[in-house]
C-alpha cells in the first residue's frame, strides 16, 4: 500500500479492495499497515488525508472490513491500527454516533484480543450509549467492556457490565426475536466472561453452567477467540475432573483441542496442555489404550522444545504416565518404564532447581517416583523402590490435606511403601506405614466428595 499512498484515497481503497476480492489473500493488507504508518507518523495528518475520501461511511466500512480480515488472519496489531483509523475518521465526521459506538467497541475488543486491554475506547462507547437508545450497540459495548474489566482484574465491575449487556440483549430480543441468531455470539461471549469471573470468585458450580453454554454457542473467527474458547473449555475440564466426572469432561477436552486450530497464538504450548487434559480424562475413565498414543505424541512434541519450561513440565508428566502405562499395556516388562520414570524425576529436579516450586511439580515428581517404584518391583528390586516411595509419600503428605484426589494417591503410595518395606525385611517400619495408609483410606471413606 506504500506505493499507492500518493493516489487519491478513494482510488487507493478501491484498488486495494478489488485486489483483495480477486485473490482472497489478505497478507498484502497486513504487510501494508506498517509502511502506511511510517509514511504518516502523524495520525491527525493521516486522518486528514483519509478525509479526502468523498464517502465517509464507505471509508469506515472499508476500514472496519480490513480490520476484521486482519484479525481473522492473526495480524492483531494491524487489526487494531485499522480499527483505530475507523474511529478517528468517524470522530472527524462527528455525526454518526451509532457507528462511532460500534467502532469504539470493535477497537476495544481487538485490544483485548491482543492481550493489551484498554478501557478508554470502551468507556467512551459506554458514554455514547448513555445518550442514545440503541440496545444492540449497548449490548455489544458492555459485553466487551466486561471482558476487558475481567482482564484488568476488576471482577465485580466486569459482572456489572456483563449483566448490563445481557439485559440489553434481552431487550433487543423482545422487540426483534428474529435477531436471536445474530446475537448468539455476543451472548456466548457474555456467558464466557461471566463464567470465568464467577469461577475466579470461587463460585465454580455456578460458573460451569455459563461456561458450558458459552462453549456450545461460540463461533470463534479469530485466533484469539479460539484461544479464549479453549481456555473456557479447559476450565470446565479441570472443574469436572476435580469432581471425579471424567465422562462429562471428555467432550470439553476435545472442544478445547478443536478450538486450537493452526494459527492460534501460543498454539504449540496450548495444544500440549489441552492434550494433557484429554489424557487425564482417558486415564480417569480407565481408557489406557486411548491414552497411550496421546502420551507418546506429547513426549515427541515436548522433546522438540528442550529449552521451553512448559514443555519440560509436559515431558516430565508424560514420561511418568508412560512409565506407568507401558507395563500395564504389556508393552514393556520394566526396563523402558524404569528409564522413563528416572528421566521424568530428573526433569522435575531440574525444574525445582530452577526455582519452579509449584504444587504440580512436587506432585508430578511423586507420580514419577511411584512409576519408578512399580518398574523396580517388576524386577524384584523392592529395596531400591523404598527410596522413591518415601520421597513420594513425603511430598504427598505435604500437599494432600484438603485434596481428595491427592489423598487417594497418598493412600496408594503408603500401601506400596508398606509392601516394599515388608519385602525388604523392614517389618517394623512397614507396620507404621501400613497403619498410616489405613488411616488415610478411612478418611477418604468418611469424607464427602466435593
Amino acid at each position: 500500500m506504500a506505493d499507492i499512498v500518493p493516489l487519491a484515497a478513494d482510488t487507493a481503497l478501491d484498488e486495494l479492495s478489488d485486489r483483495l476480492d480477486a485473490c482472497g489473500d489478505f497478507s498484502e493488507l497486513i504487510a501494508s499497515v506498517p509502511p502506511l504508518l511510517a509514511e504518516f507518523p502523524d495520525r491527525r495528518r493521516l486522518c486528514g488525508y483519509l478525509g479526502w475520501f468523498p464517502d465517509r461511511r464507505r471509508l469506515c466500512g472499508y476500514l472496519g472490513w480490513f480490520a476484521d480480515r486482519a484479525a481473522v488472519a492473526g495480524a492483531a496489531d494491524a487489526a487494531v491500527v485499522l480499527a483505530g483509523m475507523a474511529v478517528e475518521v468517524l470522530e472527524e465526521q462527528g455525526t454518526d454516533r451509532v457507528r462511532l459506538g460500534m467502532a469504539l467497541a470493535t477497537l476495544g475488543r481487538l485490544e483485548y484480543e491482543r492481550d493489551t486491554p484498554d478501557l478508554e475506547p470502551l468507556e467512551r462507547a459506554a458514554d455514547l450509549c448513555d445518550d442514545m437508545d440503541e440496545p444492540v450497540v449497548a449490548a455489544t459495548v458492555y459485553a466487551h467492556l466486561g471482558a476487558t474489566l475481567a482482564a484488568l482484574d476488576r471482577p465485580k465491575d466486569a459482572l456489572a457490565a456483563i449483566s448490563w449487556s445481557l439485559a440489553e440483549q434481552d431487550r433487543v430480543l423482545i422487540a426483534r426475536p428474529d435477531l436471536r441468531p445474530a446475537l448468539r455470539p455476543l451472548r456466548a461471549e457474555a456467558d464466557r466472561v461471566r463464567g470465568l469471573v464467577l469461577r475466579e470468585l470461587g463460585r465454580a458450580r455456578e460458573a460451569m453452567d455459563y461456561l458450558a453454554r458459552a462453549i456450545e454457542a461460540a463461533t470463534p473467527h479469530t485466533p484469539a477467540q479460539r484461544v479464549r474458547l479453549a481456555e473456557a473449555a479447559a476450565a470446565v475440564v479441570d472443574d469436572l475432573l476435580a469432581e471425579g466426572r471424567p465422562e462429562e469432561a471428555t467432550p470439553y477436552a476435545r472442544a478445547a483441542l478443536e478450538a486450537l486450530a493452526p494459527g492460534a497464538d501460543g498454539a504449540p504450548v496450548k495444544v500440549a496442555l489441552a492434550r494433557q487434559r484429554l489424557v487425564r480424562c482417558h486415564l480417569m475413565r480407565g481408557e489406557l489404550e486411548a491414552a497411550n498414543p496421546v502420551i507418546e505424541e506429547l513426549i515427541a512434541l515436548a522433546r522438540q522444545e528442550p529449552g521451553e519450561p512448559t514443555f519440560r513440565a509436559v515431558l516430565a508428566d508424560s514420561l511418568a504416565q508412560s512409565a506407568e502405562l507401558l507395563p500395564l499395556l504389556g508393552l514393556d516388562d520394566g526396563p523402558e518404564a524404569e528409564a522413563r520414570a528416572k528421566e521424568s524425576i530428573g526433569i522435575y529436579d531440574e525444574l525445582l532447581a530452577a526455582g519452579v516450586d509449584a504444587e504440580g511439580v512436587h506432585t508430578g515428581r511423586s507420580a514419577a517416583a511411584l512409576a519408578l517404584a512399580c518398574a523396580l518391583e517388576l524386577r524384584g528390586a523392592y529395596a531400591e523402590a523404598v527410596g522413591p516411595l518415601r520421597e513420594a509419600v513425603s511430598a504427598l503428605e505435604r500437599f494432600a490435606p484438603g485434596n481428595r484426589a491427592l489423598n487417594a494417591y497418598l493412600a496408594r503410595a503408603l500401601l506400596m511403601l508398606g509392601d516394599a518395606l515388608v519385602e525388604a525385611d523392614q517389618a517394623m517400619e512397614a507396620t507404621l506405614v501400613l497403619r498410616r495408609a489405613t488411616q488415610v483410606e478411612g478418611e477418604l471413606l468418611t469424607r464427602k466428595p466435593r
